[in-house]
Order: C-alpha cells, then sequence, then structure tokens
C-alpha cells in the first residue's frame, strides 16, 4: 500500500489515505497530526538526551 492523501482530520488529527496499486483496495487512517508530540512515543520517555 501507498500513502496517496493526507488531510486535515478532526482538531489535532491527520487521515491518511492508502491505496494499493494491485488490487485498488484503499485505508484510510487517523493519527495524530505531530506524532513527535504523541503520548504514544515511547522513545520521549527513553533515557535518550542530546549530545553534550
Amino acid at each position: 500500500m501507498h500513502l496517496t492523501r493526507i488531510v486535515p482530520g478532526p482538531p489535532g488529527f491527520d487521515l491518511r489515505n492508502f491505496e494499493c496499486a494491485k488490487c485498488d483496495q484503499f485505508k484510510t487512517v487517523t493519527v495524530e497530526a505531530d506524532p513527535m508530540h504523541s503520548q504514544k512515543a515511547g522513545w520521549v520517555a527513553g533515557g535518550l538526551k542530546r549530545p553534550e
């Protein structure tokens, strides 16, 4: 599947449309607009820090 379109969704979210070139199947997924600030970003809670 290939990403074909990103459109604004509900506040704070985007709708991403995926389409299969072989079978013409498509899927729409709702994702947070800025995944780097998502509560699900597990790396944020990790021990990673910027180099000093």
